[in-house]
């Protein structure tokens, strides 16, 4: 054992001050470590508050003169901390503080007294995560304000004290602390300064319950009696600065900042890569452009491209020719603003051989964001390729639906807005692995959309038998899906006002928002196979893409599909029989020019293509039927069987019928399987066109987030062939009489998961395998709530479902032509032409030597065989049969 001699004792001693002061610096530091404040004085004037700040509207809110304003006088609006939260429940002390101040004191609406601005304190979301409490409206939290009665409060003003020396123009600091007072609750103590002298004015103290101030941090705008939606008038309220947190009781999460680069999309077609960034809406005055970097091996990044930032849609694209797709590439996309400085990682996958897995998903309302046990679930199946297909947004929410007549940069910066929450619950799957996005219509701000040809909706003068209140927040878009679900007038119709119903046709939103809205989407795939302009100015995206083998049509079931007429929902089956008079000369679904692309699509097999999927919005047939009384549940419940009667919604692609059997027809001539969504229901269906089963199969993906469920629940007069499930399944009439034969469906049910909200409703995504060599197809169809890890976890009652891509053609053709053998040319492209009509039967990449065509009538065909290139051989007056026929037909390349 060592011992202490005098020499060693006295350096101890000496060493003492040295110690105490050191350990002074230490506990100082440690405190420094809890003292954190937000001011925005370097910042340039934008829309977007910063890093560490989300606001709500992003319309409502800016940078201007080095501070956050709020430019409307509207209830609800506010801004909220990312990056700080408060620790109440270790009864932690907390201090913090914030300047407001009235933008414009004599303009400041005075016919709402109890109108406020101040602190919100412990904000908490419906879900776990933190972005749920940071971007959900409807977030519980504690109020701590002064309202323009100029009264303080803390939760409300029951208790108000009030600040007669308080001048708004002049602007006042709130500042708040909080102490331990008892083992449930917190001393809160609210006082409110002067800017100048930091004088007291006024103040409150209060006890509150630690539950009601653990949460994030922010700061609110509301004006109770402003709350109209439809209020043109735009008058700024208040402004705020300085916002200061400090004490043991404020975290701070390093790693919960967001932007400028908010996410980015990508897909490969072919091998070529085609990439879109989204960014917030920053000022580009001095920094306009991202910068596409590889790492060398040397370990420094490379900047390959750089592109600029489009002032509008605030995104840039980029473009490679040749991307080596045969290995994983990791990237990076940088950002060099000053303040605003930011990195984006991701990875571009290998192309996949063998084999592809398809996840397609559809209807991602905002209640569940942010989706985290989606964005956990789908990637442990590892998908080779996600398909969104529409709805990525609603209009719809806590801030109402912006009208037609909305500023052009407003309404983008309130579709930015969704548009972000959306990108910000994929954004690692969508940074790694390629994706096909579409719009469908609500992400253009429309409930229902017939967009016939592109035009505009045109202006409707509604007259009023009942006041507007906050009620009506849907404006014209609750009419148009009163009349769709009803064929009635809304009862409740607007003031005398233009407005714009969807069910009148066309694009309720200017032109140049709807454009915009389908870059931010399909910005990031192929280029549009039609550079034609719609209407008054309308672009299409539509296009193919060949990706590992497959190639994908990717359609726009909307933007042509022509405009209805008022007709009769709820349908019997005499009804639904004389369906075919709502099927008229003349109405489209598709459009003549992309009809012509979808023949196109289905004779094109280049590039080793050895697979067909069509990717549209929403099903080519109407599955859903309508409670027969209100009081029947539109979720079931096991053991209970509610009276439904047929359904005829407009808003499915079931009409106009003439142009769905066209479209499907197309379709079938590829062997193409169909992958949708918009119905909020999940299928697996086999259309029909002239017999049931002569057409291909399609899937029908949930919703992710399901603002309205629907069911099928077909009462057995529907019923033409029995089925093993007299209830759900078999060959049925759609309302359009449409034939159909149902496989699976996934009706919503009382789960016992909660919120039922979310759960009981049907909600989940599709996976879809295609095999090369066998070429089975797997559908797969999974709940929202179940957990693909477990080795027991059970997908939707039906699923999985294993088709054959020769299942897609028409199963029920029954003539034959000659056994068809091929020498000299390995996996052979195969078309069938009808002589008599010179119509294209079929075409399609055999996966061996030998194949035996089947026809649908009888007569003479010329078979093309070849290798999907330049190099092709022909045969004519080939006779089909009803026979099975022994003879060979020999092609030798």
């Amino acid at each position: 054992m060592t011992s202490i001699t005098p020499r060693m004792r006295m350096y101890f001693y000496s060493a003492l001050p040295f110690a105490f002061a050191l350990i002074a610096c230490l506990l100082i530091s440690a405190a420094g470590n809890h003292d954190y404040e937000i001011n925005w004085n370097k910042d340039a004037d934008a829309p977007w508050l910063g890093k560490e700040v989300w606001s709500m509207p992003l319309q409502d809110w800016q940078l201007r003169n080095h501070r956050v304003e709020c430019l409307v006088s509207k209830t609800s609006r506010s801004f909220r901390l990312n990056s700080y939260e408060i620790q109440a429940e270790n009864a932690l002390p907390f201090e913090m503080s914030l300047d407001i101040g009235a933008i414009d004191a004599a303009r400041l609406l005075t016919d709402d007294p109890i109108a406020a601005a101040g602190l919100l304190l412990g904000i908490k979301g419906e879900f776990a995560p933190y972005q749920s409490a940071l971007t959900f409206p409807e977030a519980k939290h504690l109020k701590i304000g002064i309202s323009l009665d100029k009264k303080l409060f803390i939760r409300d003003t029951s208790q108000a004290v009030l600040v007669p020396k308080l001048d708004f123009g002049k602007g006042f600091r709130i500042r708040v602390s909080a102490k331990p007072s008892s083992s449930k609750s917190i001393e809160l103590a609210v006082s409110i300064h002067d800017l100048e002298t930091d004088k007291t004015l006024g103040g409150i103290q209060k006890p509150v319950k630690k539950k009601y101030l653990s949460g994030l941090i922010g700061a609110f705008v509301n004006f109770p009696k402003r709350d109209h939606h439809w209020d043109k008038e735009r008058v700024p309220s208040f402004w705020f600065d300085n916002f200061k947190l400090s004490g043991p009781g404020i975290k701070r999460h390093k790693g919960r900042t967001l932007g400028p680069i908010m996410f980015a999309m990508h897909s490969i077609d072919r091998d070529k890569l085609n990439m879109s960034v989204q960014m917030a809406p920053i000022n580009l005055a001095k920094h306009d452009s991202l910068k596409f970097q590889l790492r060398a091996n040397s370990g420094r990044w490379l900047t390959i491209k750089k592109s600029k930032i489009d002032t509008f849609t605030r995104m840039a694209t980029f473009s490679f020719e040749k991307w080596p797709t045969a290995f994983d590439t990791r990237y990076r996309i940088v950002y060099d603003g000053a303040r605003d400085a930011d990195q984006m990682y991701g990875s571009i996958q290998q192309e996949p051989s063998g084999a592809l897995r398809l996840a397609a998903l559809s209807c991602n309302d905002y209640y569940g964001f942010p989706h985290n046990d989606i964005s956990k679930n789908l990637p442990m199946h590892h998908p080779d390729l996600y398909f969104f297909a529409g709805d990525q947004l609603y209009e719809t929410d806590r801030f109402g639906v912006p009208r037609h007549d909305t500023p052009l940069h407003l309404l983008m910066l309130d579709y930015l807005r969704k548009w972000y929450l959306f990108g910000w619950a994929y954004k690692d799957m969508l940074a790694n692995t390629p994706s096909i996005v579409i719009p469908d219509d609500h992400d253009v701000f429309q409930p229902n959309l017939w967009g016939n040809g592109g035009s505009s909706t045109p202006d409707i003068m509604l007259d009023s038998r009942a006041p507007r209140d906050g009620a009506f927040a849907l404006s014209a878009g609750a009419a148009s899906i009163y009349w769709e679900r009803t064929g009635k007038q809304y009862p409740f119709p607007l003031q005398k006002d233009k407005v714009k119903i969807a069910n009148s046709g066309g694009y309720m939103m200017p032109i140049a928002f709807v454009n915009a809205v389908e870059q931010t989407q399909t910005g990031h795939l192929p280029r549009p196979h039609s550079n034609e302009v719609l209407g008054e100015g309308l672009t299409t995206y539509y296009t193919d893409l060949n990706f590992a083998g497959i190639s994908f049509a990717i359609l726009e079931d909307r933007k042509f599909k022509s405009t209805l007429t008022g007709v009769s929902k709820r349908v019997n089956m005499e009804e639904i029989k004389k369906a075919n008079e709502y099927d008229k000369d003349g109405l489209k679904l598709l459009g003549e020019q992309q009809l012509s692309f979808l023949e196109d699509w289905s004779q094109d097999w280049s590039d080793q293509t050895w697979m067909k999927v069509a990717l549209s919005q929403s099903l080519f047939s109407c599955i859903e039927t309508a409670p027969v009384s209100k009081e029947s549940p539109r979720v079931l419940s096991k053991g209970k069987f509610p009276e439904h009667t047929p359904y005829r919604s407009f808003d499915s692609n079931g009409w106009p019928q003439s142009g769905r059997n066209k479209a499907i027809a197309k379709m079938r001539k590829a062997f193409a399987l169909h992958v949708t969504g918009d119905q909020h229901l999940g299928s697996t269906l086999q259309y029909g066109i002239e017999e049931w089963q002569d057409a291909g199969y399609v899937v029908s993906t949930p919703a992710i987030s399901n603002l309205y469920p629907r069911l099928w629940w077909p009462p057995p007069i529907l019923k033409e062939i029995p089925d093993q499930d007299p209830k759900v399944t078999g060959n049925f009439h759609d309302g359009f009489n449409n034939k159909v034969t149902v496989k699976a469906v996934y009706n919503p049910y009382i789960t016992g998961w909660k919120p039922a909200r979310l759960y009981d409703r049907g909600a989940g995504y599709a996976i879809v395998d295609f095999d090369k060599e066998s070429r089975d197809i797997m559908i797969n169809m999974w709940p929202r709530q179940g957990d693909p890890s477990q080795p027991n976890a059970k997908q939707c009652e039906g699923w999985p479902i294993k088709i054959n891509q020769q299942d897609n053609y028409n199963t029920t053709a029954k003539f034959f032509l000659p056994r068809i053998k091929v020498i000299g040319l390995k996996k052979p492209v195969l078309q069938v032409i009808d002589q008599e009509s010179n119509e294209t039967c079929f075409t399609l990449r055999l996966k061996d030597s030998e194949y035996q065509p089947k026809v649908p009538t009888e007569g003479l065909y010329t078979i093309r065989v070849g290798d999907g290139e330049q190099d092709w051989k022909t045969k004519s007056n080939i006779s089909s049969s009803l026979q099975h026929k022994d003879q060979e037909l020999l092609i030798n390349f």
